[in-house]
């Protein structure tokens, strides 16, 4: 549901967005470049995987990124 609000927010500013559901898929688009990209929204856990690998490649090249994430915040 977060990423669909946050497309709906790109697009309306005149963007394009891509959802990736799929780390190895982040990681080849962060890698490949085959689709420029001026900055990524990351969710911390992409099924089951933390993100950390291609913000890691992100931050190495300069894109800005940000973290996001649908989870509650933890009753302690």
């Amino acid at each position: 549901m977060l990423a669909t609000v946050l497309e709906e927010m790109v697009v309306d500013a005149g963007h394009t967005m891509r959802k990736v559901a799929r780390l190895s898929r982040a990681m080849e688009l962060v890698l490949v470049r085959s689709e420029p990209f001026a900055a990524a929204a990351l969710d911390v856990d992409v099924a089951g995987e933390p993100v950390f690998p291609p913000a890691a490649l992100l931050r190495e090249r300069e894109v800005p990124f940000c973290f996001a994430t649908g989870y509650a915040w933890p009753a302690w």
